[in-house]
């Protein structure tokens, strides 16, 4: 018990018997008991304060690596939708000259003599 042994406490109570006297130290004994108990409850009480703000803690980053997954799954999005409307784009305009050029040579081969 914090590095004393039992002739040390027996001192200590004597000395605490001699100073007080027999009535006032069990008031004594009492009261520190009490004070003890309320130091215990304190300190428990800091300590689950402790723990609620690691979980706050956790949570709080939990939810920041959501955000930031969502952030570049939206962003991958993004880009897809922007590179198909590029292919879409791309795909128009290499279709529009053909297109033209296939109903041009089907009329060339409507009105040319040598189908008739």
């Amino acid at each position: 018990m914090f590095g004393m042994g039992m002739p040390e406490v027996i001192l200590i109570l004597v000395i605490a018997l001699i100073v007080f006297g027999p009535k006032k130290l069990p008031e004594l004994a009492k009261s520190l008991g009490k004070a003890i108990n309320e130091f215990k409850k304190a300190s428990q009480e800091v300590t689950s304060s402790l723990n609620v703000d690691k979980d706050i803690q956790h949570v709080q980053n939990t939810w920041k690596g959501v955000k930031k997954d969502m952030q570049i799954s939206l962003e991958s999005q993004h880009e897809l939708a922007d590179q198909s409307k590029k292919i879409d784009v791309s795909d128009a305009a290499t279709k529009t000259p053909n297109d033209s050029s296939s109903q041009q040579s089907k009329q060339q081969a409507i009105s040319s003599p040598e189908n008739q």
